[in-house]
């Protein structure tokens, strides 16, 4: 069955338009004169189970690894999980990834870039672990790995939940206000406590000023999709790369409205900037994007 009422109101459509809706696994039939009754409470039925059997599931699981470390999640580089393991007291250190993990540490806190650190894995072929889906490293991933308290010994669950989208019915994943659940792990740690505290929190710092700014403490595109976006963002392309630019990035009067290319080159709104991308090849001279007017014509690319 479909969510709530709505069920209701498809078969009544069904019925007046002479069509007879049978559900053999709810014995509804509309056919019988109760089959609207029937209907609701069956609608009821479902939505009692499903929201039973996601709160024991959860239960479940976090019980699991709070008490024994169980429901471990999907490794990432330096851990190995053994064949057969169901707690996190099974897994084991890669002895090669300990220097790989040392030298991260050092260039962070000396760089604070995790681009940097990005490049230098890739110059190293240090791969980028078992169940990533790309297959070199890039900054991001470099930052989500130093911000994982797995690396400390202390692997965590629960720092996001899902909550219901009721215009929907899917559920979408949010941050858990309550915070996450940790298992002490000592065996497991690359680096201490202190340094682990130490290098994220220095990291928040130096990228502060990068965030996105809040309107009355919330985030002015919560709940916005991002395909939803003012022109020429997400329409405007290079003509030789064919790259997509969006808005992002940081202007050269610091306010935060530049067109770029993610991950590859900045053009600022109304100006000439170099097309990383396309210069690299030395085929390519500028990406140039015409004013207001003429913004429906594609960024091209000239000699």
């Amino acid at each position: 069955m479909i969510r709530g009422s709505h069920a209701v109101l498809l078969c009544g459509i069904a019925v007046d338009h002479g069509t007879r809706v049978l559900a053999p696994n709810d014995f509804i039939d509309t056919a019988d004169d109760n089959w609207e009754e029937d209907v609701m409470d069956a609608c009821r039925q479902h939505v009692g189970h499903n929201a039973h059997t996601s709160k024991r599931l959860k239960h479940e699981l976090m019980n699991r690894f709070t008490k024994f470390g169980g429901a471990t999640a999907c490794e990432i580089y330096g851990y190995i999980k053994p064949p057969g393991s169901r707690t996190y007291d099974e897994w084991k250190k890669d002895p090669a990834a300990t220097p790989i993990y040392e030298e991260w540490k050092r260039r962070l806190l000396g760089s604070r870039n995790c681009s940097a650190v990005a490049d230098w894995l890739n110059q190293q072929g240090v791969p980028t672990g078992k169940y990533a889906r790309r297959k070199s490293w890039d900054g991001p991933m470099v930052r989500r790995i130093t911000a994982n308290p797995l690396l400390k010994g202390m692997p965590s669950r629960g720092l996001k939940h899902t909550v219901k989208h009721h215009e929907t019915g899917r559920r979408v994943s949010v941050k858990n206000p309550n915070g996450p659940s940790f298992y002490e792990c000592p065996h497991l740690a690359f680096w201490t406590v202190a340094e682990f505290d130490e290098l994220n929190a220095l990291l928040d710092r130096s990228n502060q000023h990068f965030k996105r700014k809040w309107v009355n403490g919330t985030d002015p595109l919560l709940h916005v999709p991002r395909k939803r976006t003012r022109i020429p963002g997400q329409h405007a392309r290079c003509w030789y790369c064919g790259r997509q630019y969006v808005w992002g990035g940081q202007r050269s009067d610091g306010k935060l409205d530049v067109l770029r290319q993610p991950r590859v080159a900045l053009l600022e709104f109304h100006r000439i900037q170099w097309c990383l991308s396309c210069a690299a090849d030395r085929r390519c001279g500028y990406a140039r994007i015409d004013s207001a007017p003429r913004l429906r014509r594609p960024v091209s690319c000239v000699s």
